[in-house]
């Protein structure tokens, strides 16, 4: 079976994820729950794919990673693929991404999330678990803004999984490998490039990168994502003395509620103005976050 013809097999049956690996069936998450599905799968077919993928300009940059990430659309259905060497040869973990245009409502988020983008400076960070919805999260903010602020929105992305249409936004998204050599360069480069808002999103290095952003956006808004193991998440600063939130997230499975699957549950920690006036006097992340976190909302 082509690969096409995999993802399209995962789409047909509502899976969020798609793993290839030579010599076993591939295998779909549909709902928080794995599934092997069909014959086991060849390694010369998951290598002509994966070199087909990647090109033969970038091939030697995966052999030397020994894994390689890109978004594609395939079948229709907008795809953020990895590509890894395994003991068995070149796998693949594909998830497959949403065909509608996130916003707070579609997603299902909290409202009161939708006051995190209402300021002009801040940072917000967006944490959770692999698969708890940060990517989505983050695209719906910027959705957000994109229909309600004329603001100049820059993305930094390694891919670039949600495609954005501009209509009251400027937008310009960056897929780092591609458009710049790096989440570090491609910062550097946004002190120049005068954006309102710059988001980073992707594999940036445990979130370090995504607490750089006010320093890279020059006094912009950021919003950033961290994976973490969990759905608790570290301290959220901002330029200018400002920490505007970070929502924590997971999905909870409702059992028989509401059709069955799955729906986040969200938690906002929200800072105020002077937050950082007395940051550097602080002895310990737990003491910051006493202080500027008194109360957290559970949604």
């Amino acid at each position: 079976m082509e690969l096409d013809s995999l993802v399209a097999m995962a789409k047909a049956n509502g899976a969020s994820d798609l793993h290839l690996e030579p010599g076993l069936p591939a295998a779909i998450r549909v709902r928080g729950t794995l599934k092997a599905t069909g014959a086991p799968l060849p390694g010369k077919m998951l290598l002509e794919a994966a070199h087909e993928l990647i090109g033969a300009k970038e091939w030697n940059v995966f052999l030397e990673r020994r894994s390689f990430d890109l978004s594609r659309n395939i079948e229709g259905t907008r795809c953020r693929i990895n590509v890894m060497q395994t003991s068995r040869g070149v796998g693949m973990a594909i998830r497959l991404l949403m065909g509608f245009t996130a916003t707070v409502d579609k997603l299902n988020l909290h409202p009161d999330i939708r006051k995190l983008i209402g300021h002009t400076h801040g940072l917000i960070i967006i944490s959770g678990a692999t698969g708890s919805g940060k990517s989505s999260t983050m695209a719906a903010l910027i959705q957000e803004i994109n229909l309600l602020e004329t603001r100049h929105v820059v993305t930094i992305e390694s891919p670039i999984e949600y495609l954005f249409k501009p209509h009251r936004a400027y937008i310009r998204q960056r897929e780092v490998g591609r458009d710049t050599p790096s989440f570090e360069q491609a910062l550097l480069d946004a002190m120049r490039e005068d954006p309102d808002v710059l988001m980073v999103g992707g594999n940036a290095r445990s979130g370090n990168d995504a607490v750089d952003v006010e320093r890279g956006g020059d006094g912009a808004s950021g919003i950033g994502n961290c994976a973490l193991g969990d759905s608790s998440g570290g301290v959220a600063t901002g330029g200018g003395g400002v920490s505007r939130g970070e929502p924590e997230q997971c999905l909870r499975a409702t059992g028989g509620l509401f059709g069955g699957g799955r729906l986040p549950a969200v938690a906002v920690s929200a800072g105020f103005a002077d937050s950082g006036a007395g940051v550097r006097d602080l002895d310990s992340v737990d003491a910051c976050d006493e202080k500027f976190y008194p109360s957290r909302g559970v949604f």
